[in-house]
């Protein structure tokens, strides 16, 4: 079994190694656009996405495959005094289960030391809440009527402390 766990470990270094995070630029809105559509059950329009990327609280990220430059996912936070609040993050189905989701919040955790970290999610969505209880977030509050437009309008505030 630990041998198992070290070549798991070995592969997924190499595996990150093939992805970087950077800004957002304004041309990438369309890109941003079409990932939010294809990953998730609620995404933000072009407007809103120009609207994040001029903003000074908010900040979007992209992480895309290091040698052929194409976008894999994304990463909207609102940043406030001493907390930041993940608004969005969506890694495109077929690039899923490969640590990319894993890589963009460590890099949050990392690039924001000592800051609070938030986020809203699905109550249905279990696998979104798996991954983020993986990475130590803790429901703080459950929401029963959050999502208005949805069938499963439920959501769970969840929030990572140092």
């Amino acid at each position: 079994m630990f041998i198992l766990q070290k070549l798991f470990l070995f592969i997924n270094k190499i595996l990150l190694k093939m992805f970087e995070i950077r800004l957002a630029e304004l041309s990438d809105i369309p890109t941003i656009f079409l990932i939010g559509q294809k990953s998730l059950p609620i995404h933000y329009n072009q407007i809103n996405l120009y609207n994040f990327i001029h903003s000074t609280n908010h900040l979007v990220y992209l992480i895309e495959q290091s040698d052929q430059k194409i976008i894999v996912g994304m990463l909207i936070i609102s940043t406030e005094n001493n907390k930041i609040h993940i608004l969005s993050i969506a890694v495109l189905p077929e690039n899923r289960q490969s640590g990319i989701a894993t890589q963009m919040i460590k890099y949050i955790k990392e690039h924001f030391p000592q800051k609070l970290i938030s986020l809203y999610v699905q109550a249905s969505n279990i696998i979104a809440l798996n991954f983020y209880f993986k990475h130590q977030f803790k429901i703080k509050k459950y929401l029963e009527t959050y999502y208005s437009h949805l069938i499963c309008n439920s959501a769970f505030y969840m929030e990572y402390n140092y």
